[in-house]
């Protein structure tokens, strides 16, 4: 997938318990690939972060990797980030965040729990906020809240309370009018 700098995955030789760990800037096949390939003879398994099974013999060998395989999220890129993909919601103002996928995505989730939000209490708000930054996290590829550095034109992620406060900024957009709908004052 788009956006993975560096991946490493783990081969292991089938016949003499032989182990290679290769760390590649490439998509999780071709890191299959190159780790079944360090990994000895005979087939080999590989373990990684996007569950990518290679087979091979000597130093050919073919990848595979499972789409919809989860994605542990501490091992996703989070700081100097190139290229955004559709599940990150991106900071900042303007069209191109707006109408970015993971941005339309997180307005949806957004929208589903305002009502929630609205009749919590001051100290079930906060939990509320939180359920969407981890749904957020929970996609795969995992969804990162990021900003543009300016300077470098790469993408950070904000980190977990900005995420937070950002959501909850959200869910306070136009609860007044909610409010008054409902007849809550």
């Amino acid at each position: 997938p788009r956006g993975i700098k560096a991946m490493t995955a783990i081969a292991m030789g089938a016949g003499d318990g032989s182990t290679a760990v290769a760390t590649v800037e490439a998509s999780a096949a071709a890191a299959a690939t190159d780790a079944a390939s360090a990994g000895g003879s005979g087939g080999n398994n590989i373990v990684s972060p996007t569950a990518a099974t290679a087979t091979g013999t000597g130093s050919t060998a073919t990848a595979t990797t499972a789409r919809n395989a989860p994605i542990d999220p501490s091992t996703w890129p989070r700081i100097n980030v190139a290229t955004p993909h559709a599940n990150d919601v991106l900071c900042g103002r303007g069209g191109g965040t707006n109408n970015h996928l993971g941005n339309e995505h997180f307005r949806d989730l957004v929208s589903s729990k305002k009502l929630e939000y609205i009749n919590s209490s001051k100290r079930e708000k906060p939990l509320v906020s939180r359920s969407i930054v981890d749904a957020v996290r929970r996609q795969n590829p995992p969804g990162r809240f990021l900003q543009r550095d300016d300077v470098t034109g790469l993408w950070s992620d904000i980190g977990d309370q900005r995420a937070r406060e950002k959501t909850s900024q959200a869910l306070r957009e136009g609860a007044p009018n909610i409010r008054k709908e409902i007849g809550v004052v």
